[in-house]
């Protein structure tokens, strides 16, 4: 949604999402931001999203959004595995783990 195109049409961001009922349980709304006074624009949609149980996700630019969409389009349909937490089973994994936690040691440096 391009907040310049949301301006003069309040109303087709809330037809569209009547349209979407409950069908899907991630609900995206990606908002280009393309006007300069976007405040009072982005304080309603954030309300709406917050209200319909919706994501909204910023752009400032088309590069930016077109990013967005395709890394949307390669997680659809997989699980949550690559994103969860993982377990450090090894005493390697879990020493070099606590040398990373110290600012001045990165991960690099404490895997070796």
């Amino acid at each position: 949604l391009s907040l310049r195109y949301h301006n003069p049409h309040p109303d087709y961001v809330h037809r569209r999402i009547a349209e979407l009922k409950s069908d899907f349980t991630l609900r995206v709304l990606l908002c280009h931001v393309d006007i300069q006074d976007n405040a009072s624009a982005l304080l309603f949609l954030n309300d709406l999203c917050v209200k319909n149980n919706m994501t909204l996700i910023l752009s400032w630019s088309d590069e930016e959004a077109a990013r967005y969409i395709e890394t949307l389009k390669a997680f659809d349909g997989t699980d949550t595995s690559a994103i969860e937490k993982r377990d450090h089973t090894t005493q390697m994994e879990q020493v070099a783990h606590a040398l990373a936690s110290v600012r001045s040691v990165n991960k690099t440096d404490a895997g070796q």
